[in-house]
């Protein structure tokens, strides 16, 4: 089966896709006065529904049909994504032949694709790419090695104690086959390096991506759906306005 009808859009769409996550953290690193500080003493508020209703309430009403393969009604609360069953080069896989697998593995992928260790960027790009994609790994170790001189490190080498991490929180849905599924996954992102100063910054981040089912797994190949203006804030009414939903890892 052709995955996409341009080689050349193959190989970049999907890296664009991932830069989202990385690269904005790398222009904001770049640029710290549009970075959101991250407050330890403001506690977290409280989930709410554009309803207002308690999303942990066993009242809420199940989520109409959405008529996407296999795609869940879940009355209340987060959809709990199902596990990998392995790791290949410590990249999770080994994901169920569903839409809450291929939600799975784009959250994972995705978690996994934002850091500061290179050699976890090439492992990725072999592990979790189509064979297709041809360009992964050295796209993925682009992507890492721009985040590290975005937060004032050298390309390669060790962190000393800077750090680049996502938490997937959400995802939005917009296409789902036995054969390929477009998931967005929202979070947040957060880093701190010597361009920092060593104070924690980041903020919502989101990326769409296209998974593709080869060789009996989930894999990232092609293009996803893009996103409009910035992403809000997980876990917020914004968030649930515009069709995001929480996701919990399991």
């Amino acid at each position: 089966m052709t995955l996409l009808t341009s080689a050349e859009r193959r190989r970049h769409n999907i890296f664009r896709r991932l830069l989202v996550a990385v690269g904005a953290m790398v222009l904001v690193v770049t640029a710290t006065v549009t970075l959101l500080a991250v407050d330890d003493d403001q506690p977290p508020s409280a989930p709410a529904t554009p309803q207002g209703r308690d999303r942990t309430s066993t009242s809420s009403q199940p989520q109409p049909e959405t008529g996407i393969w296999t795609m869940p009604l879940v009355s209340a609360g987060p959809l709990i994504l199902p596990q990998p069953t392995n790791t290949v080069q410590g990249i999770p896989v080994g994901f169920p032949h569903s839409t809450e697998g291929a939600i799975s593995a784009a959250a994972h992928y995705a978690e996994a694709s934002v850091g500061l260790d290179v050699d976890r960027a090439r492992a990725l790009g072999e592990v979790a790419a189509a064979p297709s994609y041809i360009d992964a790994p050295p796209d993925f170790v682009r992507a890492v090695r721009s985040a590290r001189t975005g937060l004032g490190l050298p390309p390669d080498g060790v962190s000393n104690g800077a750090y680049l991490t996502f938490e997937a929180q959400a995802f939005r849905v917009a296409d789902a086959t036995p054969a390929l599924v477009d998931v967005a996954v929202l979070g947040r992102v957060d880093g701190a390096g010597p361009a920092t100063q060593g104070q924690g910054r980041g903020g919502p981040t989101a990326t769409s991506y296209t998974l593709v089912w080869v060789d009996g797994d989930w894999h990232f190949a092609g293009d996803g759906t893009s996103l409009s203006g910035p992403p809000p804030p997980p876990r917020s009414p914004q968030s649930y306005d515009e069709g995001w939903r929480d996701l919990a890892m399991g």
